[in-house]
Parts: C-alpha cells; structure tokens; sequence
C-alpha cells in the first residue's frame, strides 16, 4: 500500500481504513516520499524535492512505522542529530540465526532445551520499542532443534506493572502468525504469584507463577538506554518483567533509594537485584536486542542473564552515542520509537535550545500515550490537572514548547502546561515557528529520541 501524502500528514480515513492490527503487519508509505520499511538503504535526506532544508524521521512505532519528512523554511540551517548507530544495517536471517547459536556464557538453545517439557518466551509490551516478532521464528527453530513441539511453547507478557495488553498488541510485538499458533498470556502484576526466593537486599522474588512452571525459560528484551537499570534487556524482564506488584515496588523504590542511578550506569544496586532474581528464577537464556534509528533489529546478544547484556550494552552504549547540538534556535525532538512516554524526550531540547528558541517534540503516534502504570506514576486525572496549571513550559529556557501528534488526545494534553500549543499538522508546527524565527534560523533534529544518549561514559 503506498500513498503520497505532503508535509507528514496521513489521512485519518487511511488510519482508520487499515486498523490497529493491519497496521501492524502493513508499512504504511508515503510522506514525501515513501520508502518501505525493509528497504535499509542509508539516507540522510537534507533537502526536500522542491528545494526547502529538511529532516527525515519516523513515527507511529508498531502502527506503521512510517518515514515522514520534515520541511522547514528556505534559508534555514537544519542539523539532524543521529546517533551513531542510526544507520547500522538491520541483520539479515542467516545473521539473526548465528547470533542465537553463538550464545555468551552458555550453550545455544538448541542443546539446551532437549529434554524440556515445556518452554516459555517472554516478550515486552509496546510502550518499549523492541522488534520481537522479528527474533521469535528463528528462537522457535532453535526450539524445534531441540526436539520441542510447537504444542510445548507459550508465551509470556513481561512488561512488569503495565497495562494489559490486547490481541491487536501482541499481534503488532509478535506478528500474527505467531499469535495465531501459540497460546500468549498476559502478565498480571497482582494475581497468579509464587515466592521463588528472597535477594540480598531483601527483595521478595515473587514471580508469575505460569512463568516459573516453565521447565525452559527464554526472554527477549530490547537494550535502551533506561535511567533507573543503566540500559533495559538482561534480567529486567525478570523483575519488575514477570514480577509481582509488591516486588516491583521494592525494585523501583526500595532498591532505587539505596545509590544515585543514571543511564549507563549498569551496576547499580537496582540492576544487581534483578540479575539476583534472574538467578532464582533459574532464566535459561537472556535474548537481548539493539536496534538501529529504524527500529530494525541491528545486533543480538544470547545467553546468560549477566553475559550476554552485558555484551549487548557493550555495543548499544557505542551505537545510541549522539553528539548534541549547541545553541539551536529550534530543536525537534522525535519521541520515536517509544512515542507513548514521549515528554521524556523534551531533555534534548533543554540540552540543546538556546534561550528564547523553541522546542518541538513530536509524540506522534495512534497508541495515544501511556494511561496506566499500576505503581502510580500516570496519575489520575485530577492531579494531572493540578501539574498542567502549575509547572509552566517544560523547557525553561523556550519561549515556545509545540507538541505535534497527529492523533490529538484531550487527556494526553493534560500532561502540559496550557502554555504549551498542540499541532496537529507539520504546517501547523512551521507556521508557529516562523513567527518568532527568519532567515538563518538554525534547527537541530533528534531523529530517535527515545534510542539515543548523550556522550557519558559507561560504567559497568
């Protein structure tokens, strides 16, 4: 399906025509020009067909993942900001396949799992970016290796404290042939719970009890960037992935309190007591992604729980590096491809913006952002209310913060400020900017907000 559509605009008509669970398997093209989410071809589009400076991103993760080209004004300066693995080439099938069987610090799946009566394979839910359905088949052929039976194989949500997920969800994370075969369960932080063990910090492991019945157990975790663990993936699908309510609380708060966590900072105490519930959950193997700014899969790490993320964030701290821009007159910030916590991103542009410039964020996605975190940080909507009157711009230095999403929610908007303008078109966005900004205008573009970092060293 292709279809031309100017300045980053899809028609709702064609949103709707295609559905959640279509857009899932189908690339929606288009936008100025189309290029299908297969084709992995390199680009760094800095002009437009008719000549205006531009910027190249894409947005709506799992609901199409489309490329969307950002035009900007005659005479504008545009710097886009990649990280450095933006362009990293996605791994074919047969590499797909090696990495599994060249698996860290343990044997490969398909020795290890002979004999095995039942197998579970955990999964993320899409407020995380990982592209699962693309590693599943070939985790299965390692399986069928092994002697298992498709009849022996579930799988098991991991996505800790988070909102249940439907079927149109695991079709867009798993593919709908994967759906359509296995049995997939939800995870249910507050029921359906076994004591497997108590950390050295005394955190109760107390862990879905479908998860730890499995005799053969393998999770797939994407590795981002994450301010509390240092990176995801690793054995933070075990806690607070398939965890109890009470034991994600003790990680999040109890651990949390212990040091100052950061980004890259791995071996915190936070990390540590997830890798120390991994171990009581007797995790078989740890599958661990990195993507590249197309969210493709552009490296795979197997194994042991600690070894092979540790040798995953190794390579993801190399590639999501991103050299910040300086004193930009406007900077856009894509929340892609996690667009669903999107203000998080608005760091780029309190990192990079000038004083009195404008901030743009894009949060520009179907799935709405995230309404429910059962540890309570969503809010309710009274109280999302009470921070909208009362904590102005969330860049203080902008004397204008837009926030452009296609797909308007009223509840979402109470997330900001009144201050803050809510586009809903790109005309829309450039028409405000060119307001305050002529001639010269320099603009610096984060592409992948949600994958990148800023230089920091890693500590591990």
């Amino acid at each position: 399906m292709k279809e031309r559509v100017l300045d980053g605009q899809m028609s709702r008509r064609t949103f709707l025509g295609v559905g959640a669970t279509g857009l899932a398997a189908t690339a929606l093209y288009g936008l100025l020009p189309s290029r299908s989410r297969a084709d992995s071809t390199p680009r760094a589009r800095t002009t437009a067909p008719d000549g205006r400076p531009c910027a190249v991103v894409r947005t709506a993760e799992f609901f199409g993942d489309e490329e969307m080209i950002l035009t900007f004004p005659h005479g504008w300066q545009v710097q886009t900001c990649y990280m450095d693995g933006h362009f990293a080439p996605p791994l074919t099938d047969d590499e797909i396949r090696a990495a599994l069987r060249s698996t860290v610090q343990t044997g490969r799946i398909a020795e290890l799992a002979q004999g095995k009566r039942s197998v579970v394979i955990t999964f993320d839910d899409c407020a995380r970016p990982t592209p699962t359905g693309r590693v599943v088949p070939f985790v299965i052929e390692e399986l069928h290796a092994a002697g298992i039976g498709d009849d022996q194989i579930y799988f098991h949500g991991s996505f800790g404290t988070h909102a249940a997920m439907h079927q149109q969800d695991f079709t867009a994370k798993l593919g709908a042939d994967i759906v359509a075969k296995y049995p997939v369960w939800n995870h249910d932080c507050f029921n359906g719970m076994t004591q497997v063990g108590t950390t050295s910090r005394g955190m109760p492991v107390k862990l879905s009890k479908r998860f730890v019945d499995a005799d053969f157990k393998i999770c797939i975790s994407g590795v981002k960037p994450h301010g509390m663990a240092g990176y995801g993936g690793g054995a933070k699908a075990i806690v607070p992935g398939v965890a109890s309510i009470e034991t994600a609380r003790y990680a999040h708060e109890e651990l949390n309190s212990i040091e100052r966590t950061a980004v890259a900072y791995v071996n915190n105490p936070v990390r540590l007591g997830m890798e120390e519930a991994a171990r009581l959950a007797n995790l078989d193997i740890s599958v661990n992604i990195i993507m590249n700014g197309d969210r493709q899969v552009a490296g795979l790490f197997a194994g042991d729980v600690v070894g092979a993320h540790r040798a995953a964030v190794r390579v993801a701290h190399e590639r999501y590096n991103t050299t910040l821009a300086q004193n930009a007159d406007v900077v856009v910030s894509n929340a892609y491809p996690q667009s669903v916590e999107a203000s998080k991103e608005l760091k780029y542009c309190r990192m990079s913006l000038r004083d009195g410039g404008t901030a743009v964020l894009i949060q520009d996605t179907p799935a709405g952002q995230r309404k429910i975190h059962y540890l309570g940080w969503s809010g309710d909507l009274e109280r999302r209310a009470l921070r909208r009157r009362s904590r102005g711009l969330p860049v203080p230095q902008a004397a204008q913060v837009i926030v452009f999403n296609r797909w308007p929610c009223a509840l979402d908007e109470m997330d900001y400020s009144p201050e803050v303008y809510h586009a809903k078109t790109w005309d829309e966005v450039v028409a405000r900017l060119t307001r305050i900004h002529g001639e010269g205008t320099k603009v610096a573009v984060y592409p992948a907000a949600a994958l990148a970092h800023e230089p920091m060293p890693l500590r591990m």
